[in-house]
């Protein structure tokens, strides 16, 4: 703070209370004329650099006058402590307000009561209030504690105190509950003096003031109430109505857990865990106190315990703690617990009691519950789907920075599921997740910027936060990633690494990648045509997408080339593929890559048929092919009488059979039109009778045609 004091121009060797009235008389100049500049209608280069650091200068004024206005309220109650060593090695020799020695609190100076009973009757009614012995009682606890009351015991008063602060076995009236811990603390009771520091803190009945709950704490620490002391070092590790100090922290925090306090044992995990991960170290001393808490009967310390018993397999064990901690309302535990029923480790598998265990944690305001909570709504997973209710929840857990609840949450109102459609929003929430690193947000980031919602349109950016999300192997990205290659949009077309990014997704099983590969190997994309390989694809890409397939093999047996023939063959033969037989019916059937074949035709559809092959009315495909093979052993019948004496029935029956729309016939009667075989010759007839036949799929009526518009 000296430094900052110098740099505004303010003797740090001022009295404290001079020093307040500069600071504050310079902050209102310094506001005034930051005023003045942000309301300047052209503003310069160095006037933007002028009103920023005058924001910085105000906002170090703001952090000196918290300080100094701490350090009043500390001289003024008397709330000063000096050390004679460093907080590892001064538990006995640390004074505490002056020359007054540190000491825990005995009968004399905390009950202030003439019975040798009082100690006795006290630690009974906490026993039932707490239930440390396996016996919980409201009831005998507040009688106790009525007695203690009678005898002038103020340990009496903070105990009703407590049972009204949370309702145990009374109705919760916090009101009274100040007045009680009031009393109890002004006949200097260190249970009453916490008591009133933990309503202040937490904001029950009054307006929350940690500043003035740490004035609370620092008279009932002084008196060694081992739970003040583990309060008091918390505000200070997170500068909670106190100027964040680790070194006070830890000080205090040590205090109590040397008393065994499991809640200082707890808040001295946490320290030890925050140095550890600012060191990046392991964690073992955090645990070896999270681990005297959880003993001790600490409801998240047990959470922790559990999680890590349940990381090393040891599930039975897990669930024990994460019982206790359940039953003692902690939402951690609720929510780890509602984990295993939902995933049934160590316990049936019950999504209903999971989602009890949810909700419970989740109203409690655990971010993991909610948004758990909220894919269980979303989904309707051991509970009625209700979008509504899975937006509330997701939105709770959101905005609790939780990571996965704001990609989810984005992707809410970029579909409008559960929410009226904001593509701006879902934008807002979904560069909050991207931004920490969570693959799907990234994906659904790159989209927005690919199709310009809530964003300007910009390939560059989409393939920049797409590419993010496929280095962390999210196949949907890498999916994505392969279109735009393929597609090269915003790139190069680059078939390869297109090819590269689809089969990475492919691997995890995305179908529509499978789709994408069988498309590419399909058709000739740089030589990669491979008939099989695409067959494959479409098979993998799964049955929901099998009418992708039958499109495919459609286009195949519409082909006039052999490949595909042999191709089409292969499968209805090897692969036993119902509607490759199927395709290869209508293949002989209209002579597509092979020779005409009825017969063939008919067996490769029976075989379709006999197969159960849906979708298909073969009585219509049989009535065709038996028409088919009817005409056939007519025209070949004919075919016959041409070289007979009968040869005029027949031409009669070739041009019935033309009529019909038979293609052999119609190609046989432009040849006698051509050639003139038994009936005058005629290029006119011919040319018509070779077009019909062309038509109707006949493969050498085409080069009839040719050769006559040629020549005519």
């Amino acid at each position: 703070m000296e430094e900052i004091l110098i740099r505004l121009g303010i003797k740090p060797n001022q009295n404290i209370y001079t020093i307040k009235d500069e600071l504050e008389q310079k902050q209102l100049q310094l506001i005034k004329q930051l005023d003045v500049i942000q309301h300047r209608a052209n503003k310069t280069l160095h006037d933007e650099e002028l009103e920023k650091q005058l924001e910085r200068d105000i906002d170090d004024i703001e952090k000196a006058l918290k300080l100094i206005s701490w350090t009043i309220k500390r001289i003024s109650t008397g709330l000063t402590r000096t050390k004679t060593g460093t907080p590892e090695d001064q538990s006995a020799e640390t004074s505490i307000g002056g020359e007054e020695e540190h000491r825990k609190p005995s009968d004399e100076n905390t009950y202030q009561s003439p019975s040798d009973d009082i100690n006795l009757i006290i630690n009974t009614a906490w026993k039932y209030l707490e239930n440390t012995d396996g016996e919980r009682n409201y009831s005998k606890a507040y009688e106790l504690f009525q007695k203690v009351v009678k005898l002038g015991g103020s340990r009496g008063k903070a105990g009703i105190a407590r049972m009204y602060l949370e309702g145990l076995g009374v109705e919760k009236d916090e009101k009274k509950a100040l007045s009680l811990a009031n009393e109890a603390a002004d006949m200097g009771d260190s249970y009453g003096q916490c008591m009133i520091g933990e309503i202040y803190e937490n904001g029950h009945y009054v307006v929350k003031d940690p500043s003035y709950a740490a004035i609370w704490y620092w008279k009932s620490a002084q008196q060694g109430y081992a739970r003040a002391q583990a309060k008091l070092g918390d505000l200070y590790m997170k500068g909670r109505g106190v100027p964040k100090d680790l070194s006070e922290a830890k000080y205090w925090i040590r205090l109590s857990a040397e008393q065994k306090n499991a809640l200082g044992e707890f808040f001295l995990g946490q320290f030890y865990e925050l140095e550890e991960n600012s060191n990046n170290r392991a964690n073992s001393k955090s645990m070896e106190y999270y681990e005297r808490a959880a003993n001790h009967g600490h409801a998240a310390a047990q959470a922790i315990i559990g999680r890590q018993y349940l990381r090393s397999s040891n599930i039975e064990k897990a669930k024990e703690l994460f019982q206790k901690a359940a039953d003692q309302e902690d939402p951690m535990g609720q929510f780890l617990l509602g984990r295993m029923y939902e995933e049934g480790l160590g316990v049936n598998k019950d999504t209903s009691k999971a989602i009890e265990y949810y909700k419970q944690s989740a109203d409690k305001g655990y971010s993991d519950a909610q948004y758990c909570l909220s894919v269980a709504y979303q989904d309707g997973i051991g509970i009625n789907k209700d979008l509504t209710e899975a937006v509330k929840y997701c939105k709770k857990a959101a905005e609790q920075d939780h990571v996965q609840a704001q990609s989810n949450l984005g992707y809410l109102y970029y579909t409008g599921n559960g929410v009226s459609l904001n593509y701006a929003e879902a934008v807002k929430w979904l560069k909050l997740s991207a931004m920490k690193g969570d693959k799907v947000a990234q994906c659904s980031l790159g989209t927005a910027y690919w199709e310009g919602n809530g964003v300007e349109q910009n390939n560059a950016e989409a393939l920049v936060w797409i590419k993010k999300s496929a280095a962390q192997s999210y196949a949907a990205a890498e999916y994505s990633l392969g279109i735009i290659y393929r597609n090269g949009r915003g790139v190069n077309i680059d078939i390869d690494e297109a090819e590269k990014w689809h089969k990475k997704a492919a691997a995890q099983h995305f179908d529509l990648a499978y789709l994408e590969l069988a498309e590419i190997y399909g058709h000739d994309y740089l030589g990669k045509k491979n008939l099989m390989e695409a067959y494959r694809c479409f098979k993998k890409a799964g049955h929901s997408n099998r009418y992708k397939m039958e499109q495919f093999l459609d286009k195949r047996a519409e082909s006039k080339n052999i490949d595909d023939f042999v191709f089409i063959k292969r499968i209805a033969d090897e692969e036993n593929d119902l509607y490759a037989c199927k395709c290869l019916g209508d293949m002989y059937f209209y002579g597509h890559g092979t020779m005409k074949n009825y017969r063939e035709s008919f067996r490769y559809y029976k075989k379709a048929e006999q197969g159960k092959l849906t979708g298909v009315r073969f009585e219509r495909i049989f009535e065709r092919v038996d028409a088919a093979i009817t005409m056939e052993m007519t025209y070949q019948e004919a075919m016959k009488m041409l070289n007979t004496s009968s040869f005029q029935k027949g031409i009669e029956v070739l041009r019935r059979l033309s009529d019909q729309g038979y293609a052999d016939a119609q190609f046989e009667m432009g040849k006698l039109y051509m050639e003139g075989y038994r009936i005058p010759k005629n290029i006119d007839a011919a040319k018509r009778m070779f077009d019909k036949a062309k038509t109707n799929g006949h493969p050498e009526a085409d080069q009839y045609v040719k050769e006559l518009y040629g020549k005519h």
